[in-house]
């Protein structure tokens, strides 16, 4: 690498006489190269967890959207419709709780999504600064 510009700080690199070129221009931008780098290894850790809760939350709401279609379905079809007697009733609280459990269930998927794009946001810039 024979760059003339530190690429922290784009300060000039002053070649020594002997030896490799140095990388940086100060013992400085070295340490923040370093630290940026760091901070990718930790964020490309991080967005791999978000990743595994993602797909782990997305497949429980598929299952949940399929419970609540199976629990739907045998009401949907017993219901006489309307002036042909009493509704049926009994299910609207199982409904409720599983439209609830989804909708937490979307709530966290969302804020999982947030934060994922906040993460690879950071390692983008982390690795930029690192190179």
């Amino acid at each position: 690498m024979n760059a003339t510009a530190c690429p922290i700080c784009s300060g000039p690199l002053t070649p020594p006489r002997t030896g490799r070129p140095p990388r940086y221009c100060s013992k400085q931008c070295r340490q923040s190269a370093h630290r940026a780098r760091e901070r990718a290894r930790q964020a490309d850790t991080e967005a791999a967890s978000q990743r595994a809760r993602l797909t782990r939350d997305i497949a429980r709401l598929a299952e949940l959207g399929a419970e609540l279609a199976a629990a739907w379905a045998p009401l949907g079809a017993a219901d006489p419709g309307p002036g042909h007697g009493d509704p049926i009733t009994g299910w609207e609280a199982a409904i409720a709780d599983m439209a609830r459990r989804m909708s937490n269930l979307a709530a966290s998927i969302t804020r999982t999504a947030g934060d994922h794009q906040r993460t690879a946001a950071a390692y983008r810039a982390d690795t930029r600064l690192a190179q």
